[in-house]
Order: structure tokens, then C-alpha cells, then sequence
């Protein structure tokens, strides 16, 4: 028997091909059809065939058949398929939907994110495929009852137009992929024989590896990929010495010829630093954005490893641009490794820790990241629980002090310390963090010898709860609340499900760097990346927790500081408990690894707070402002210290382990032993921590101010940069005068005072 396709050409009946779109109209509207079901199927669409007489069947006819079947076995399953076949006229509407778009680029810019520049052709080529894609998966991916969740506002897709080809934020494994070389569009590259080279690669590949993804693509303790490069470079540099003094007939001397490779490879090393700033400010993805690119460092106790870090702090806090005229870069972001056993007083780096601190003082960053379990007792008048967060505990059990992953064997090749331990967690974007996974134990250690794996991984994409609206739901329904958020986390978790099988699916040769030469692992161009897909993170966000607060009992977070059973907190650890239950549940089959992500909100905190107006209305202190808070955050306007923001976020940043930071504002007359106060007391307290300054720059006279402003206090220009924490992340309120930030966000920088 053969079947007519629509251009006439005549192919083998095949019941697989029936099975293949019939799954994915189940799966559209989560039904998993039966072994029966199957048999059931195929005997009716055969029996209709049979009955028909025809040898020649129109493929048309052969859908009717399977409708047939489908009605009589399961009636969502059977309209899920027909709703599918009018796919004519929803491409229609969907390239109506494009359209419209591209008009709205042309008259208005697009400001939902502080890291594109909407004006740009490519910007512009970008958010035009975007469009088109967004409706694409939600034509594809979501069922009817995902697209009314988030038609609705009761939940966010994040990068939504982005997840039907890739993944989300990652740890790249640059040094992996340096050492030995490496083949990359059919062009061999030897491993780098000085920093220099290695800078340039690193560059280069990070454009072209964070522009097949979306979200954050961190770059993990680059000191200690560089550290082995920056020794080559010093090493050749001591030959040239020797050869220039040989030349020219003089005596050698070998301190003067330390100096002379010292000073030689410290340039090298800046001006790496310095070309990293330039393309990741400057050069635009394929994407259409900069990639939002971060790079960690501060612990590498060698030599050349401190060196790299300090000179890349030294980049940072000296600027960038014309003279008398420089400011900060706002990529790659930079994150201080902190550990007490390591920077703290009268230990071996807390020299770095200062220069770090000076740094933060002058260009926000640093950011810092606690690796050390938190001392509760600093806490004044905040209910906790007891945390050992994973980051600490991870870091504390595993890690080798004084052990470098990467160092040169006797032949000057760069070599991976077999002693060395992956124990430290950095962050990915703003705030992302994957969860632990093991090499053989997977989920959690299968013996004392099993060791962690963060490196080389990467997260599977975010979700985030609407949560004042879920509430206002239940409490206008007279439903328990805890049974309306449970249905919007099943969502989430059928959302992450689907999206762990779609990307099992996604072949190796997609993204070569990344999947076959070592980025996360050397597979095949023909493998399937399910493995690993299997370590990957799935992130179940949360955002204005404040508002709930405030919809509940008219109290907010600050108010409710000292509350052991406030009603945020409860339903946080609520949220906690589900998907661990999750993770318990799948990981007997999948190695399923979930985890919470208090959401930073860029955009997302007006869209929000607009669907809840549409919906619920103006509620006093809920939705009467133009934008939700962040996450866990208290609410920016709350008149508190640092300190006071500190003791109040605590126990919410270490429930949300999967996503968070903390930061607080310092205005002029904050100094820099202040600003030291607050970082070390927030590495006491396990913190990632941020510090946000405003800083302002005229760009006529080059005047550097302290705190937001409009005029130039110096020669009253309206010339006005201005740099501010957008969420965990640098970005400008001001661009001569203009904004990269939307609207929502702007009115949030306008009310802070702790943030």
C-alpha cells in the first residue's frame, strides 16, 4: 500500500510515521497514550484502510483515519491532532505577529533588556526572528493548559524565543578546551604558546560559543586557566632577555632579567584584559546582544595565578575610554572567589582581597562570592533556619588548598592536575547557580572517592511564579493557596520535563566547541547530548515575594524581618520541598536536578505587575507601581542600613539556591573601609554579594560623581553616563542623557534607597 503526498509522490505506508505525530499531539496536552492505546490505533486506521480498497492512499484521507482512531481512544489527544492540522491558518498569524514587531522596532526601541541596543541592524534582525520564534514554540512546545498560565501572567517563560535550539546559562570550560589545541570549523588550533594568544582564543571563542545560547555564559576561575599561559610567556621572555643580551655583548644578570619577563608578561596580561573589555562591551553577538560574559578568580594561590586576577582587577578599576574621559566596562562581569582560610586577615591572598575591595569601591566590580558556611550568630533579630549552604559544603569537603588545575610539564604543555577537585560553584549571568552533581553518584555522591562535576555544565532554561497573582487566584476563588500553587509548579515541572527530553534530542554537531572539543565534553558530531542534558539545572523562579507579603497582611518583607512563620518564608520552604520531592521522584529514573531561582526581573518586574492590574486591579502597596520586586529582595524604597538588608534577606537567599544575590547601595560618604565592612560581613554570612554605588560621568568635561545625576555639578552639562545595578548585573540608567533600562526599571531606580 502506498500513500499520495500532498505533491504527489507515492511512499511506503509506515504506522511509525503515525506514531511520531500522534506523541506529539499527546504531548501537547500532557496525555501519555498506552502499549493498548497504540495497538488500539493502528487496528482501526488499518481496518479503515482495508475497508477503503484502495491501494492508493491520499495522505488527507490517511489524517482522517487517524482521527477516526483518535476519537475513539482519547478525545484531548484527537483534538490536540486536528487543532494541529490548521496550522495554515496559525502561521498566518504568526507572521502577523512578526510583522507587527518589526514595526513597533522601527518607531520604538526595545528596552527589555539593559544589554542590546535595539537601534542596531543586527539588534533589530535579532528581535525579528525572535518574534517569529516565540510563536513557534508556543505553537509547538506549550499545550493549552501552559499557554493559559502564561497568558494569563501566572507564569514566565524566560527567553522564550530562544529555547527551541539550545540551552541556558553555563559554566564553559575554557581550559579544557586551550590545553592540547583544539578543532574548530575544520581549522586545527595548537594550544597557545603565550597569555597573549590565549586571550585572543578565549575572546573568540566566547563570542562565538555564548551566541549559541541564551543567558550567561561564565568563564570559571580564569586565573587559573591563564596562570599556565602567562608562565610560557615569562619563560620566552627570559630567552629574549638572554638573546638581547648576548647580542648586544653584555653580562647577563638574572634578577634584571626576572624584571624585564615579569614586566613583559604583566603588559601581556593587561592588555589581554584589556582587549576582553573591548570586545565583550563592543562587539555584538550573533545574537544581536554582548554576550553577557563573567569571569571568576581568586583563588589560585601560584604565583602567576594572583598575578593574572590582580592585573585583571587593576583593568577594571582603571577604566576604559579617552584620557580624562574613562569608566568602567560593564562586561565580562567579574566575580572575587572569597574564602577566610584564604583572604581573610594574615592569610596568604588577603592582599588581593584589598585590591578587590578597592576595585568594588571604584567599579562596582567585583562582585563576591562566599564560599565558607555562614555564621548565623552575626544575625540581629531575623528567624532562621539552619543553612549549610551547597556552595560551602561542596567547597569545604572537596577542595584542595594549594592545588592548581592546570600547570606546564617538562615539554612547556599545558597539563590537568590529576589531584585537582572541581569543588567551587561559581555563578552563571547575574545569579544562576547549578546544582551538585557527581561523577558516578550523579545527584549525590556514590562513595567518600566520588567527586563533584560544576565545570562543563550548563542550565536547561527558567520558569518563574507570578506569585501575588497565584494568591490574589485563590483568595478571590476561596481555593486553598497552597493547592493553586502547586498546580502552577506541576506546569513548571511539565515544562521542564519536555524541555529535558526536546534537548536529549539535540545532536553534538549543533555546537561544536561546546559539545565535541571539551567546552562540556568530547562527544561525537553524531551523539545526542543527553548525557549531558542529564547533568544540566532546571530552575523554577519566583519573583515579587514582597508583594505576597503585602497582599496577605499588609506587612512587607522588612516588617515581617523577625516573623519565624511569615507567610513568604513558609511558602518559599514550600516551594523548596516541591522540587526536592521532584528531584526524588525522577531521579529514579532521569538524574532530573532542580533547583530555585529567586528571579531577577529585568522587564519582567513591570510586565508582571501589568498582567496583575489587567486581572486583579490596583491593590495599595501590591500593584500600585509601575514594577514588582525582585525575587526575594526587600523592597528598594525600605530606609535600611546594608547591615539591616543583610540580617533581613538572609534566610530567603539561602532557601533560593538555584538563583540569588544580594547587594545594597552605598551613596557618597560610604568610604572604602565601609564598603570593606559590608564585604566581609557578607562573606561571613556565605553572601553573593554586589555593591551598587550609581556612578555617574560627564561626558563633556569627564567629571566622576558618586550617586545619580542629571547636571554635571562641574561644568552643568546634560552629557550624563551613568552606570547602575540593573538587578545582579551593571548596566547604564544613563546613556548621554538616555536609558538602556525599560521604563518599569527606571521608576525602581528612582525609588531606591537600600538597593
Amino acid at each position: 500500500m502506498k500513500i499520495i503526498k500532498k505533491d504527489e509522490r507515492l511512499v511506503d505506508y509506515d504506522f511509525e510515521k503515525i506514531i511520531a505525530a500522534v506523541t506529539k499531539s499527546a504531548n501537547r496536552v500532557n496525555v501519555k497514550l498506552t502499549e493498548d492505546d497504540w495497538r488500539k490505533i493502528q487496528n482501526i486506521v488499518e481496518t479503515s484502510i482495508k475497508e477503503s480498497g484502495s491501494e492508493y492512499i491520499p495522505v488527507a484521507k490517511m489524517h482522517v483515519y487517524v482521527e477516526l482512531a483518535l476519537d475513539q481512544v482519547n478525545n484531548a489527544v484527537a483534538k490536540s491532532y486536528r487543532d494541529y492540522r490548521n496550522y495554515k491558518q496559525d502561521f498566518v498569524r504568526m507572521m502577523d505577529e512578526t510583522i507587527k514587531t518589526v514595526d513597533q522596532l522601527n518607531f520604538l526601541a526595545d528596552r527589555s533588556n539593559a544589554n542590546t541596543t535595539s537601534a542596531l541592524v543586527s539588534t533589530q534582525r535579532t528581535l525579528t526572528y525572535n518574534a517569529f520564534s516565540k510563536q513557534l514554540y508556543r505553537k509547538t512546545f506549550l499545550n493549552k493548559e501552559e499557554l493559559a498560565a502564561i497568558d494569563d501572567g501566572f507564569l514566565y517563560i524566560h527567553d522564550i524565543s530562544s529555547r527551541l535550539l539550545t540551552y541556558n546559562c553555563c559554566l564553559f570550560d575554557m581550559g579544557r578546551v586551550l590545553a592540547g589545541g583544539f578543532e574548530w570549523e575544520n581549522i586545527g588550533y595548537n594550544e597557545p604558546k603565550d597569555v597573549r594568544t590565549a586571550c585572543n582564543l578565549i575572546s573568540d571563542l566566547t563570542l562565538n560559543c555564548a551566541s549559541m545560547q541564551y543567558g550567561g555564559f561564565t568563564v570559571p576561575e580564569i586565573d587559573s586557566i591563564l596562570a599556565p599561559y602567562a608562565e610560557k610567556s615569562y619563560k620566552s621572555y627570559l630567552e629574549e632577555y638572554k638573546n638581547l643580551i648576548g647580542d648586544a655583548g653584555c653580562e647577563y644578570d638574572e634578577e634584571k632579567a626576572k624584571n624585564y619577563a615579569l614586566k613583559k608578561t604583566s603588559r601581556d596580561i593587561e592588555q589581554g584584559f584589556q582587549g576582553f573589555e573591548h570586545t565583550f562591551n563592543t562587539v555584538a553577538s550573533s545574537r544581536g546582544d554582548y554576550p553577557f560574559t563573567t569571569f571568576t578568580g581568586g583563588c589560585d594561590e601560584t604565583f602567576f595565578g594572583s598575578l593574572v586576577w590582580s592585573l585583571a582587577l587593576k583593568v577594571r578599576k582603571n577604566g576604559q575610554g579617552h584620557k580624562g574621559h574613562k569608566r568602567p566596562a560593564i562586561f565580562p562581569k567579574l566575580v572575587f572567589l572569597y574564602t577566610k582560610d584564604l583572604h581573610g586577615e594574615g592569610k596568604p591572598l588577603h592582599w588581593l582581597y584589598k585590591e578587590g575591595i578597592e576595585c568594588s569601591a571604584k567599579a562596582m566590580y567585583p562582585d563576591w562570592l562566599s564560599l565558607d558556611i555562614p555564621d548565623e550568630s552575626l544575625i540581629k533579630g531575623a528567624a532562621t533556619d539552619h543553612f549549610e549552604p551547597s556552595i560551602a559544603k561542596v567547597f569545604h569537603k572537596y577542595h584542595k588548598f594549594g592545588v592548581s588545575r592546570w600547570y606546564l610539564d617538562e615539554n612547556n604543555c599545558v597539563k590537568e592536575n590529576p589531584e585537582w577537585v572541581d569543588s567551587i560553584i561559581s555563578p552563571m549571568g547575574c545569579r544562576a547557580y547549578l546544582s551538585p552533581y557527581y561523577e558516578r553518584g550523579k545527584l549525590s555522591p556514590a562513595d567518600e572517592n566520588d567527586r563533584p562535576v560544576f565545570t562543563g555544565r550548563f542550565n536547561g532554561g527558567a520558569v518563574s511564579l507570578n506569585l501575588p497573582m497565584i494568591l490574589r487566584k485563590a483568595q478571590l476563588e476561596g481555593r486553598d493557596f497552597y493547592e493553586v500553587l502547586d498546580y502552577y509548579l506541576d506546569v513548571i515541572n511539565g515544562i521542564h520535563i519536555k524541555t529535558f527530553d526536546f534537548l536529549s534530542k539535540i545532536k553534538a554537531t549543533s555546537i561544536p566547541v561546546a559539545y565535541s572539543q571539551g567546552g562540556f565534553a568530547y562527544l561525537k558530531p553524531a551523539d545526542s547530548i543527553k548525557p549531558l542534558v542529564e547533568r544540566a539545572t532546571f530552575s523554577y523562579g519566583f519573583t515579587a515575594l514582597n508583594e505576597l507579603q503585602e497582599l496577605y497582611n499588609g506587612h512587607s518583607l522588612y516588617e515581617e524581618k523577625d516573623n519565624e512563620k511569615a507567610f513568604a518564608y513558609e511558602v518559599l520552604k514550600h516551594i523548596v520541598a516541591y522540587v526536592d520531592d521532584k528531584k526524588a521522584h525522577y531521579g529514579k529514573d532521569i538524574p532530573y536536578i532542580a533547583a530555585i531561582y529567586g528571579t531577577p526581573a529585568e522587564s519582567l518586574c513591570g510586565t508582571q505587575v501589568e498582567q496583575f492590574k489587567r486581572k486583579y486591579g490596583i491593590i495599595p502597596k501590591v500593584s500600585d507601581r509601575a514594577y514588582f520586586t525582585n525575587s526575594f529582595h526587600m523592597h528598594v524604597s525600605e530606609e535600611i542600613t546594608p547591615f539591616q538588608k543583610q540580617d533581613a534577606e538572609f534566610r530567603y537567599f539561602h532557601l533560593a539556591s538555584g538563583g540569588h544575590i544580594q547587594y545594597c547601595r552605598f551613596t557618597t560618604g560610604m568610604n572604602e573601609n565601609y564598603i570593606s565592612q559590608c564585604v566581609d560581613r557578607a562573606m561571613k554570612l556565605g553572601y553573593y554579594f554586589g555593591v551598587n554605588i550609581e556612578k555617574s560621568y560627564c561626558n563633556d568635561c569627564g567629571a566622576k560623581i558618586d550617586d545619580g545625576i542629571d547636571v554635571c555639578p562641574v561644568c552643568h552639562s546634560h552629557n550624563i553616563t551613568e552606570i547602575n545595578r540593573v538587578c545582579g548585573y551593571l548596566g547604564y540608567s544613563k546613556v548621554s542623557g538616555d536609558t538602556k533600562m525599560n521604563d518599569a526599571k527606571m521608576a525602581e531606580v528612582h525609588d531606591r534607597k537600600s538597593m
